[in-house]
């Protein structure tokens, strides 16, 4: 996860609306530091839970925006892999755990206070000599070290100034563990928003149940193959209103012509149903009605079947 993409998905980048912006985290959470992922539409599908239709759609809608760029791959076969994805994201100007030259200066001038702000006494021979104060921790008096002990304070000094490099390395590493944390727990709660403000569709008609409990007396069919399935999600695209179907089948239902009441003794199936789409308008216009009583007379040639596909 690169936090430089999902803060510019979640902060940078408005406009968008509830489902494109989920889906740019989405791709936010999957890039690398160069803004580049993979994520399959199935994966997208699982974190957004979102239908792939309506991720096609959107990814398409952020390409036109110029927020992504797909790119096409395949494996040494030929194959075609799930897209790559590149965010356009802006240039970074700095990196913030980037130390500016003022601050360096004041811990090397903190560095150096406390391994170097040595203090003079004069001796007993008369001459002066370095020394360092340093407070009790018992009975809180101050001890003067003679010049004696410059050796030991050179060593003292020494590890002072270790002390505070490990102090200011530990402390930046706490700073960017703050920054991660913090990151994270708007990433959760953005995500969290972002998802409460979508409103799920309402649930597709299901045509084979339909068929079979306002179409009783018409043939029913036995398995929902993968032709039908694709003539179904065709069918319901046109029309996804549930009462819309029950409408038509209803009438086809009451239909005596639909039921074989004709001299062909041609029934109306539910593969006929969804051929097309002109079918269930026809008998929503009345066409088939009374049709039985117009193909009893003059022409008993006439193919009642092709009438029906043909109206």
């Amino acid at each position: 996860m690169s936090l430089q993409a999902m803060d510019w998905a979640l902060r940078k980048v408005r406009g968008l609306s509830p489902t494109q912006k989920l889906i740019l985290i989405c791709l936010g959470n999957h890039a690398g530091p160069d803004g580049t992922c993979w994520p399959s539409q199935s994966v997208i599908s699982e974190y957004t839970e979102l239908s792939r239709e309506t991720i096609y759609r959107n990814l398409s809608d952020l390409e036109k925006r110029g927020l992504i760029r797909s790119i096409h791959r395949r494996d040494q076969s030929g194959r075609d892999l799930s897209k790559s994805y590149v965010l356009n994201l802006p240039k970074e100007e700095g990196s913030r755990t980037e130390k500016s030259p003022g601050e360096t200066e004041s811990l090397r001038g903190e560095t150096q206070d406390l391994t170097g702000g040595a203090k003079m006494t004069r001796g007993r021979d008369g001459k002066s000599h370095p020394v360092k104060s340093r407070f009790s921790e018992h009975r809180g008096e101050t001890q003067d070290l003679t010049g004696e002990t410059e050796s030991l304070r050179e060593g003292d000094a020494e590890s002072q100034g270790g002390e505070t490099q490990s102090l200011t390395s530990k402390e930046n590493q706490s700073r960017k563990e703050s920054v991660i944390r913090t990151k994270r727990i708007e990433t959760k709660t953005h995500v969290e928003i972002a998802k409460s403000a979508i409103v799920d569709p309402p649930p597709l008609p299901d045509l084979p149940i339909l068929w079979k409990t306002h179409c009783p007396s018409l043939p029913q069919i036995r398995e929902t193959t993968q032709k039908r399935r694709d003539k179904i999600q065709i069918r319901l695209k046109e029309h996804p209103d549930p009462s819309w179907w029950v409408e038509v089948m209803t009438a086809i239902e009451k239909s005596a012509f639909c039921r074989g009441e004709n001299r062909s003794g041609w029934r109306a199936t539910f593969d006929w149903l969804i051929e097309n789409q002109d079918n269930a308008i026809k008998v929503l216009e009345g066409k088939y009605s009374g049709a039985n009583r117009s193909s009893s007379r003059g022409n008993f040639d006439f193919d009642v079947e092709k009438w029906a596909r043909e109206g």
